[in-house]
């Protein structure tokens, strides 16, 4: 019902174990899937939803633990295992057009921590659109969106919890954001 009644588009996380599930709902009209247990599980399995539904509707989620140093997918890989095991992954990404990652800081979720995403900064992702979430508010967007701007091929920043939780309108944090968006995908209203 939501997919026929919007025209924004339409990304499902969560739960995305197999290609059956993930294929139900591109067929259902989302016109992306997040994934990242399949990923890790079987990457044989992304490589065939790439080949069917195309790259781009699909996004690589990487759950980040600064605290610990470790990624929550990937069976708890530290980082410095995950630098390395990324460049063989980058080229699978690229290879099937999979160009959209979403580094989601599960220590800063739903409180007010300050986001750590080092391990972002020790990546290229110039080949890629980069996703950042996880405990972004107004009060860390704007200088979060200036640090990885020339990070990736496209920034975008998640702050839905801050929304959620703090029932802050999305026209207040665009005007937090002021010019450093206005080049880029939001834009003023007038």
């Amino acid at each position: 019902a939501i997919i026929s009644e919007t025209s924004t588009p339409i990304t499902v996380c969560g739960g995305l174990d197999s290609v059956e599930k993930c294929s139900q709902l591109i067929k259902s009209g989302a016109d992306r899937i997040c994934i990242q247990s399949l990923l890790f599980n079987d990457i044989d399995a992304v490589k065939n939803l790439s080949e069917t539904y195309g790259g781009q509707s699909i996004t690589i989620k990487f759950d980040i633990n600064p605290l610990k140093k470790r990624l929550r997918s990937f069976n708890q890989m530290p980082y410095k295992e995950f630098s390395t095991t990324f460049q063989h992954l980058k080229r699978i990404l690229i290879k099937h057009d999979i160009k959209d990652l979403l580094f989601y800081d599960t220590n800063a979720d739903g409180n007010e921590n300050i986001p750590d995403y080092s391990l972002v900064n020790k990546l290229d992702l110039t080949s890629f659109s980069l996703i950042l979430g996880g405990g972004l508010n107004r009060n860390n967007c704007e200088e979060t969106y200036k640090s990885f701007k020339n990070s990736a091929n496209d920034l975008s920043l998640s702050f839905s919890n801050c929304l959620y939780q703090h029932e802050i309108e999305s026209v207040n944090i665009i005007k937090t954001l002021g010019e450093s968006f206005s080049q880029h995908r939001l834009y003023r209203e007038s």
